[in-house]
């Protein structure tokens, strides 16, 4: 699908009259006429051509500048009579700008040219229609100071916002602008942004950054026809995968560090690149969105890219907040040789001896890592204490995409805080079939164990959460078992001095089935979370339906 470009003019372009050492001064003179002025005369209508009375008229100068620039006071003015007529007496020659606003409606009108010569004129005939509004999404560079934003010849300007923000015009006549100028506090020159901005009546334009030349929209699909949740889902990390039939990678920076992505009224979403192969045509992206609404397939961000003067804004701390909840994340993307890291701002980072290092795979988000069965794991140091310790029947929540390589009848670990607190595993009791488990040992001595079938072969995002009392699992985004299984312990007590580990116990364990052993996981693991809260049914079904391969969630427009 192509992108649509967008129209940029980021050039330092003087504006034409203010480079203007000094200005003349302006006589303009409302109704009559005086020897040796040039009469001006108008009229105002309305969209169906009828004259409107009691319309302010004001004649300016072309390059007024409504934040600097004083008009001559009522001088200025003029009403419109009953035939809708207006007339000013002009002693200066040059260019002008016409303005029209009725008072009780607000409705406003625009000429942009007006050329007088030293003769009588008379000024085409202005429209009234309901004002439109400008938003513009400033680039790094100019977002960065202070200034405002303004149309030269009009009364309209705004103090612009900080980087990520639209700045915005208000009440910006129908019809189209000449220039959108900016002026930056402290220089003495504004630039022009954008051009013959045509600003639609009661609408809005979006003059896009500047700087960037490409962008889309990309959807968010949550009716019936995507990802199918009818819940408001809040603070949610949207995976967004690219390959070559979804974007042309050779328009972006080699390491995707020009992308950026905003919300529809322009303020900037934080993002973080996992993955991104310019060079093989494919790459995954988080973004964080405030909110996602239910059962509704109109709702849609914006990608920006195309700057080569960018920098890299990719910042997982932001997008997997600890203080929405996160308190580990772990992609276990990256170099085999590199430390496993939490891109959360806790810094929970992984190792794993050299002899012991999963290798790196292809998963479900980007890379993952593959365990052997035999000798794999990742450990997290000095996590005993901390973010990942939770209370016995607290709120949080374990997730992880996992894909075993096949039954074989031995107990194979996922992730755990330890044997006796909580984990995620491929068990075979008590049946003597392959499960799903997700269990915390509590201290009554025993385990509150939900199980459901696994299978091998295939990837699976199991999720635990457990809020107070209650404890559930998910397979899928889909709930599997809500009544935990208590299976009590004879000569264990609950223990939370473990670091967590990904791929085995880093203690032996004796099992309900009488064996023992670490549980070394045999297959790939991805994108493991652990959450300090309990999450709900929409958050899981909602993250499984986006991470999936056939993504249900984002479409690109």
């Amino acid at each position: 699908m192509k992108a649509k470009k967008v129209i940029s003019t980021f050039l330092p372009v003087v504006l034409w009259a203010i480079l203007a050492a000094v200005r003349c001064s302006m006589d303009v003179t409302g109704g009559g006429s005086e020897a040796g002025n040039a009469r001006v005369v108008g009229k105002i209508t309305d969209e169906e051509g009828r004259p409107v009375v009691n319309v302010v008229v004001r004649l300016l100068p072309s390059d007024f500048n409504p934040a600097t620039d004083s008009a001559s006071g009522e001088s200025s003015f003029d009403t419109t009579d009953e035939e809708g007529r207006y007339r000013f007496s002009v002693a200066e020659e040059g260019r002008y700008s016409l303005l029209a606003v009725q008072m009780e409606s607000r409705l406003r009108g625009f000429i942009a040219e007006v050329f007088l010569g030293a003769t009588n004129d008379t000024v085409a005939d202005c429209t009234l229609k309901k004002p439109g509004t400008v938003q513009v999404l400033l680039a790094d560079s100019l977002a960065a100071g202070s200034g405002y934003l303004y149309i030269p010849g009009t009364t309209v300007f705004s103090r612009i916002r900080p980087f990520g923000e639209y700045s915005v015009l208000d009440s910006v006549p129908a019809g189209v602008i000449p220039t959108i100028a900016l002026s930056s506090d402290g220089k003495k020159d504004p630039v022009a942004i954008q051009t013959n901005v045509e600003v639609p009546s009661g609408d809005t334009v979006t003059i896009p950054w500047q700087g960037w030349t490409s962008s889309r929209k990309i959807v968010l699909n949550t009716s019936a026809s995507g990802a199918d949740v009818q819940e408001d889902v809040t603070g949610f990390p949207v995976l967004i995968r690219f390959s070559e039939g979804t974007f042309d990678f050779s328009q972006a920076k080699n390491a995707g560090e020009d992308i950026r992505f905003t919300t529809r009224n322009g303020r900037l979403l934080p993002h973080e690149i996992e993955k991104w192969d310019g060079f093989g045509g494919s790459a995954a992206v988080w973004v964080k969105v405030d909110t996602i609404r239910g059962n509704d397939s109109t709702q849609w961000v914006v990608m920006y890219w195309g700057n080569p003067d960018a920098v890299d804004v990719s910042d997982g701390g932001a997008v997997f907040d600890t203080a929405t909840g996160f308190q580990g994340v772990w992609h276990l993307g990256g170099d085999a040789a590199d430390s496993v890291t939490d891109v959360t701002d806790n810094g929970n980072h992984g190792v794993s001896p050299d002899t012991a290092r999963p290798e790196v795979g292809t998963g479900v988000a980007g890379d993952c890592r593959t365990f052997d069965g035999i000798s794999d794991f990742i450990s997290m140091p000095n996590t005993a204490d901390g973010s990942l310790n939770f209370p016995e029947k607290g709120y949080y929540t374990v997730s992880a995409w996992v894909f075993a390589d096949e039954f074989d009848g031995a107990s194979r670990l996922i992730v755990a805080k330890g044997y006796e607190q909580y984990f995620l595993r491929l068990t075979y009791f008590p049946t003597n079939a392959p499960l799903w488990e997700f269990s915390e040992f509590g201290a009554d001595d025993s385990w509150q164990a939900c199980t459901t079938t696994a299978y091998s072969g295939e990837w699976a995002l199991v999720t635990g959460v457990r809020a107070g009392g209650m404890q559930m699992l998910y397979v899928n985004g889909v709930p599997v078992d809500s009544t935990p299984a208590v299976i009590p312990s004879t000569d264990l007590a609950r223990n939370t001095s473990y670091d967590l580990s990904i791929g085995k116990f880093l203690d032996p364990v004796n099992q309900p089935t009488d064996t023992v052993g670490y549980c070394y996981f045999k297959g790939a693991i991805d994108e493991v979370r652990i959450i300090g809260e309990a999450r709900g049914s929409a958050w899981i079904r909602m993250c499984y339906m986006n991470q999936r391969s056939d993504d249900c969630l984002v479409r690109f427009k």
